[in-house]
């Protein structure tokens, strides 16, 4: 069940002079052994639940933007800063030279438990956002080899292979686009689900929020390997 509000990215983002609604778009592959999903339309926010059940114990936050967050310059609050507005408890890390010049990372990576992750990112929103997962608590040596993994791998190629036990990495751009992969080969489906969802629940939320429930796995894997989605856009390449 997913509570979906006038403000979703759905409902939110538009296409055209005439605002058209903007359209699902979902496909997803397999590759050295990572199930790689790229899909629109969906808030960081509107995923928190279906990304912490595939996670391990630990999430490690490498990359944040958001203007949702500034100070009185209109710079952005460090992460660390913003995980206390939350109320959220974590450990911050310093990447320093490493996210010097790269794209993809911040100047400071979280270090979070998995289910803090909702309430992190209620109620705002971030335009870039990578996470992945880890077990346990990693030192500050494997921090820095997890940055450096994910600031220097291939554009489109998977991640998780070079990252020792973690099983899901998540990044978003615009809280719209998403790019997930994990070990686990149920997530897509359960990813398409949610986006199935929030579509619904756009076209049903007007001035207050409403409650959707989640299609049934069997249904979203039927309906995946037809390649049809009623008339919703739709890539399929698995």
């Amino acid at each position: 069940m997913v509570e979906v509000g006038r403000h979703g990215a759905f409902a939110v983002n538009r296409i055209g002079l005439d605002g058209a609604p903007f359209p699902l778009s979902f496909s997803a592959r397999e590759a050295s052994g990572s199930w790689m999903v790229d899909a629109t339309a969906a808030q960081a926010a509107e995923l928190a639940d279906v990304l912490m059940r595939a996670a391990n114990d630990t999430i490690v936050m490498v990359d944040l933007a958001t203007n949702s967050f500034l100070d009185e310059d209109y710079v952005q609050w460090r992460p660390s800063r913003i995980a206390a507005e939350q109320g959220v408890s974590c450990q911050a890390h310093l990447l320093g030279a490493l996210a010097s010049g790269v794209v993809g990372l911040s100047e400071e990576a979280l270090v979070m438990r998995r289910d803090d992750l909702p309430r992190f990112l209620a109620g705002w929103s971030a335009y870039e956002l990578t996470l992945v997962d880890m077990p346990g608590r990693p030192t500050p040596e494997r921090l820095d080899e997890i940055a450096l993994t994910i600031g220097t791998a291939a554009y489109g190629g998977p991640v998780l292979p070079g990252l020792a036990g973690s099983r899901l990495r998540y990044s978003g751009h615009d809280d719209c686009y998403l790019a997930v992969e994990s070990t686990d080969q149920t997530v897509p489906v359960a990813l398409l689900s949610r986006l199935l969802a929030l579509l619904a629940g756009s076209a049903l939320a007007g001035a207050s929020s409403v409650e959707v429930p989640d299609p049934a796995s069997a249904t979203v894997t039927s309906t995946a390997r037809t390649g049809s989605v009623c008339s919703v856009p739709y890539r399929r390449t698995w």
